[in-house]
């Protein structure tokens, strides 16, 4: 758990979910930064601030100061010859050939412009931890595909344990609850491709809001950008940030979560909305396939027609969803006993040693 940052998602989403896995099912200490809450008689291993991700440096000194610290505690991480280390994320270690590393994407091979500095691990440093690590845990069987494709790694070592969202307690949308908006959660990165929203405004501007969180960076930027060239200001709505409460209430209110990505490792919002009853109109990528199945509205990127025809979904399959089979089918198959399990089975075939630590 060092490398999350205090505010988690994506990524570091995954990583406290399955550390919550972890530390009820296993005998285990967690390297932790000081922001990172740990359950009650878990031994912390302490980490320094700086290694966390999205950790801001007040200057661009401090900033080359945090790398340097970071590169420090990854080649020489704070634990005994014999431990085992298991990391949800691809940070790994290089005293070690005792561990398990987690790729969630390769986003950065696909799009080396956008990705610079991640490229670059990717291609000279993963290769090295990937031949140091016991096995490699991936989040989709898209994701194992492309791992298989750009690494030499043998199939066998890459093992498939995906993201998970736990459904208890959260309130599920009712008819009355929704809003005339749709709602986009991600606009950070150019992947998420909020163009193509913007592209089709004639579609659904004449009756809908877009609301979008997490507009943020040079991407957010230039996304406002594009909204004030095609004069939308009054039909878009900008949050960088909000609270997981009103993030809750976003997704319950509104209309559809639309998430046209034009590639991803797993996808977490549209499962997300699909938990409170929303539907989910994503692009027809094969993650999207493998992890939605029947229970979203794909369009092909480009394609009008399926747009206004995603739009025209909204009243019927949105207001069905709720109580269809194939929104239980999905959330079954992510829901934190499903992963957890498939957690355990893919540790313990990789390190069956660590059976012994069980509780």
């Amino acid at each position: 758990m060092s490398s999350v940052a205090a505010h988690p998602t994506g990524l570091g989403s995954y990583a406290t979910r399955i550390c919550d896995h972890i530390v009820r099912h296993y005998a285990c200490s967690v390297l932790a930064p000081p922001h990172l809450a740990l359950p009650d008689g878990v031994e912390r291993i302490a980490v320094p601030g700086a290694v966390a991700i999205g950790k801001k440096a007040r200057s661009r000194f401090a900033h080359l100061l945090n790398l340097a610290r970071r590169q420090a505690f990854y080649l020489k991480g704070p634990f005994r010859k014999d431990d085992f280390v298991y990391s949800p994320t691809h940070h790994g270690f290089f005293n070690t050939k005792n561990q398990i590393v987690t790729i969630h994407d390769l986003i950065g091979l696909h799009y080396p412009e956008n990705f610079p500095r991640q490229t670059r691990f990717f291609r000279s440093v993963m290769p090295r931890l990937i031949a140091r690590s016991r096995a490699v845990f991936v989040v989709s069987e898209f994701t194992r595909r492309e791992v298989l494709q750009f690494f030499d790694v043998d199939a066998g070592k890459v093992f498939v344990v995906p993201n998970t969202f736990d459904c208890r307690g959260v309130q599920v949308a009712r008819a009355e609850d929704k809003r005339d908006f749709l709602l986009v959660v991600g606009c950070h990165l150019p992947h998420k491709n909020i163009e193509a929203i913007l592209d089709v405004a004639a579609l659904w501007s004449d009756r809908y809001v877009l609301k979008i969180v997490g507009a943020t960076g040079y991407y957010g930027d230039r996304i406002r950008a594009r909204v004030r060239d095609l004069r939308l200001d009054d039909k878009v709505e900008f949050l960088p940030f909000v609270a997981e409460a009103d993030l809750d209430l976003l997704y319950r209110q509104a209309a559809a979560l639309l998430y046209p990505s034009t590639i991803e490792g797993f996808g977490l919002p549209p499962l997300e909305a699909l938990a409170r009853g929303t539907l989910p109109i994503v692009s027809d990528i094969p993650v999207h396939r493998e992890v939605l199945g029947e229970a979203a509205v794909f369009v092909t990127l480009g394609d009008d027609a399926a747009w206004a025809s995603a739009f025209a979904a909204i009243g019927t399959q949105g207001a069905a969803l709720a109580g269809s089979a194939a929104r239980q089918d999905v959330l079954d198959r992510y829901s934190a006993e499903t992963v957890g399990r498939q957690f355990d089975a893919a540790l313990l075939s990789a390190v069956p040693d660590l059976r012994c630590l069980r509780r």
